[in-house]
C-alpha cells in the first residue's frame, strides 16, 4: 500500500512538471485528456509488454490499463483545477 501511495505522488509529480513545461495550468477538461494521454500512451503500453512476457491473459492488460488510465485522467484534471 505504501509502495502504491509511493508510485501515484511519482505519477503526479511527472504530470505536474509535464503541465508546467507546456503551460497547462487551468483548463480542467485539458488536464483530464492530458492525464488520459499519459495513461493510454505511456503506463498502458508497458503493462501490456510485461502482461504479454508473463503470459498473462489480455483482459488483465485492460483491467490493468484502463486502473491507469483513470488514475492519470483524475490526477491530470485535479492536478489543473488546484
Amino acid at each position: 500500500m505504501v509502495a502504491t501511495l509511493g508510485a501515484m505522488i511519482l505519477i503526479a509529480g511527472f504530470l505536474r512538471h509535464i503541465f508546467f513545461v507546456s503551460g497547462l495550468t487551468s483548463n480542467l477538461p485539458l488536464g483530464l485528456v492530458a492525464g488520459m494521454g499519459v495513461g493510454l500512451f505511456f503506463i498502458a503500453p508497458f503493462l501490456w509488454v510485461q502482461n504479454l512476457a508473463e503470459g498473462r491473459p489480455l483482459g488483465l492488460t485492460a483491467i490493468d490499463g484502463g486502473y491507469a488510465i483513470v488514475a492519470t485522467a483524475i490526477m491530470g484534471a485535479l492536478l489543473v483545477a488546484f
